[in-house]
């Protein structure tokens, strides 16, 4: 939450006078939250490991309508040669057993909402059938990004096929071609207008169960 997206998210949010949790890896994040929005609740934890995000009160003993899991970064091998399998295990890390470990972790406190909302933070280079079209041939996108934001998009399907049914409803949500650190060649579109776009989804209850959906072109294949 301290930086592009997320950092845009958590204003949105405040100016609508929600309340707003958002976990951070370090004290340096959370000192920037903090710094600009004293009324946010900021926790230093690892998402990585569901063993302390489990002992989290805020996390587990609250009452959670929305979580968004934004978590990620961009990968750096484009080819099976200049590739590391460590880049792909850490890349599948954050982005998808992270969340997964959150989802867990906050269950018990989304199951109190009347209408529990999750949203997961994908990309369009995650969707296997664009893939498979050749859309992203020779554009350089990493292996380990496409492949950790894949494994996410499936964990967003297994999650809505199981809580739907439980009056949940589960998302991917790809923010569009943001002009971030981490942007692509053709980002165009300023993290605080992604957030707004994807808060008034929200808010109006455009989000359904089972969709990936696209700020700039509504949703997306998978």
């Amino acid at each position: 939450g301290n930086r592009g997206l997320g950092f845009e998210l958590i204003k949105v949010f405040l100016a609508d006078g929600n309340d707003v949790l958002s976990l951070v890896r370090s004290e340096h994040a959370k000192y920037v939250i903090e710094n600009d929005f004293p009324q946010c609740s900021v926790v230093v934890t690892d998402i990585t490991n569901y063993s302390t995000l489990k002992e989290l009160d805020c996390l587990t003993k609250n009452n959670i309508d929305i979580l968004i899991n934004n978590a990620g970064g961009g990968g750096h091998g484009t080819s099976v040669t200049n590739t590391e399998s460590d880049e792909i295990e850490e890349q599948f890390t954050v982005h998808c057993l992270a969340a997964f470990n959150v989802i867990k972790a906050a269950y018990t406190s989304l199951v109190t909402s009347d209408n529990p909302i999750i949203v997961n933070i994908s990309s369009r280079v995650g969707s296997i059938s664009k893939n498979a079209s050749g859309e992203f041939a020779e554009k350089g996108f990493s292996y380990s990004y496409r492949i950790a934001n894949g494994a996410q998009n499936m964990l967003t399907q297994c999650l809505s096929q199981e809580l739907g049914p439980r009056g949940f409803k589960v998302c991917a949500l790809h923010p569009g071609r943001l002009l971030t650190s981490s942007g692509a060649s053709d980002a165009h579109m300023d993290p605080y207008e992604s957030a707004h776009i994807i808060y008034k989804m929200l808010v109006e209850n455009e989000i359904q169960n089972g969709v990936y959906y696209c700020v700039e072109t509504g949703t997306i294949p998978w």
